[in-house]
This record gives structure tokens, sequence and C-alpha cells, in this order.
């Protein structure tokens, strides 16, 4: 596995030593370590991070006592924390949403589209119409969905939705 690769250039053709060259692979070595850590590092600090901020949510569906209950909170509190301009929870075949989101119809399409398609888990796009085939018009531009399947073999779905903005 290469990694890292150093170019020297010089009018004349030259030998380098072997002490040189061994000089300049304990460097590229050295620089690989350390930039693989500071990715380690930053990563355990941004799993640490979210697993703080999303205490909140545990708390408050412990609070509520169910998803659905604790909705209303959780929903302005996804919207914010996102800085989404709404947010839909489906569990099975209810639905709950919260800002401006997805207009029923085009919901209903969007969801049975996700659902259907074999995509990820946490799927993302920012041109919902190019992006889903045959995606209807929509003042909704880009979405963030999460789907997880529930005991019981009920499905859940998560969109936060950003509107299209238009500017002349």
């Amino acid at each position: 596995q290469l990694s890292g690769l150093i170019a020297c250039h010089h009018a004349l053709p030259r030998q380098l030593a072997l002490s040189t060259l061994s000089e300049a692979a304990q460097q590229v070595r050295l620089h690989t370590l350390s930039v693989t850590c500071l990715t380690a590092h930053r990563r355990m600090q941004l799993v640490d991070g979210l697993a703080r901020r999303f205490d909140q949510v545990s708390a408050l569906v412990q609070e509520a006592g169910s998803l659905l209950a604790a909705w209303p909170k959780l929903g302005s509190w996804l919207v914010n924390e996102f800085a989404a301009d709404g947010a839909s929870l489906s569990l099975g075949e209810g639905c709950e949403v919260w800002g401006e989101g997805f207009e029923p119809e085009v919901l209903s399409f969007f969801d049975n589209w996700f659902v259907a398609e074999k995509l990820d888990a946490v799927w993302l796009s920012d041109s919902l119409s190019r992006k889903v085939p045959d995606f209807p018009l929509s003042g909704v531009a880009g979405v963030l969905a999460i789907k997880a399947r529930l005991s019981g073999g009920r499905m859940l779905r998560l969109y936060l939705m950003r509107h299209e903005y238009t500017h002349d």
C-alpha cells in the first residue's frame, strides 16, 4: 500500500545516497503515522460529540414514553440541530411532520420509493429531482433519509428536508 510519494527533480541526472533515500522513507512513514493518528482522533471526537448531543434525544423519548409522544419536542430539536426546514417521522403507516416538509402526495411517493429501493440506511441528496426517477414537483429540494427496521417488523423512516431556494 502506497503511503506517500516523493518526487525529486533536478536539471542533471543524480544518484541519491542510500542514507538520503532511507531518511526520506522514514519521514514519509512518520508523516503517514501522524495523519493516521490525527484522523483517528478527529473521528473519536466526532463520535463522542454526536453521542453527547444525541443523549438529549434518548432523554426526550424516555421522558415522553414513546417516540411518537416525544415527536413535538424531537421534531423541533432535529430541525434546529440540522438547520432543516422540516422533519418527518414515519412508523408503519402513520406519519408525523414538523415544520415545512414534503407535500402529502410527494411524501407518499418518496416514502414508497425510499422503502422499496435497496439503498443504504442513511441516504442524502441535495437534488431529489436528479436522483429520484419521476420525482414529482415539490418545494423540497434535498433530504437526509434514514430507515431502520424495528422489532415486530415495522420500518422507521426519518426525513430531514430542505426547501429549494430560488434567486433572481
